[in-house]
């Protein structure tokens, strides 16, 4: 993977501290143009377990990469950190952490089986294209 963007000089080293630490992530949707480029955020699927270190992790590698976490945002299921680079288009890159897609309190994916079912894609872990859909729909509702 290339190193030529802001965002790449992140994800790149932070994908690689997840699979070291042994936390199970996949990319949600929109990863055609990653590590280089994303149109928005960056959403995942981690277990829920994982979600302390997966923030320790992106806090430590946001900060070994010039980024820094200017904003966090918790609610069931769902973590979002928010990064600052001065040199990313839009400056804040949402960092988008779930381990459950709900609405209204009622569950539709769970992120063990959407991590069960994650495919590779360009070196990154990624989820089917109907979890893709089923989650951009879902966000899209929400």
């Amino acid at each position: 993977m290339s190193s030529s963007t802001p965002l790449s000089r992140l994800l790149t080293p932070l994908f690689a501290a997840f699979e070291q630490a042994g936390v199970d992530y996949c990319v949600l949707r929109g990863y055609a143009r990653l590590p280089e480029e994303t149109r928005n955020d960056v959403d995942l699927a981690i277990e829920p377990a994982a979600a302390p270190t997966a923030e320790q992790i992106v806090r430590r590698v946001s900060r070994e990469t010039g980024w820094l976490v200017v904003g966090r945002t918790t609610q069931a299921g769902f973590l979002r950190l928010n990064v600052f680079h001065p040199q990313h288009p839009g400056g804040v890159l949402p960092l988008d952490l779930c381990s459950e897609h709900s609405v209204w309190g009622m569950l539709y994916a769970d992120a063990a089986v959407v991590l069960h079912s994650s495919l590779e894609h360009a070196g990154l872990r990624v989820a089917r294209p109907g979890c893709e859909a089923a989650v951009s729909l879902l966000k899209g509702i929400t």
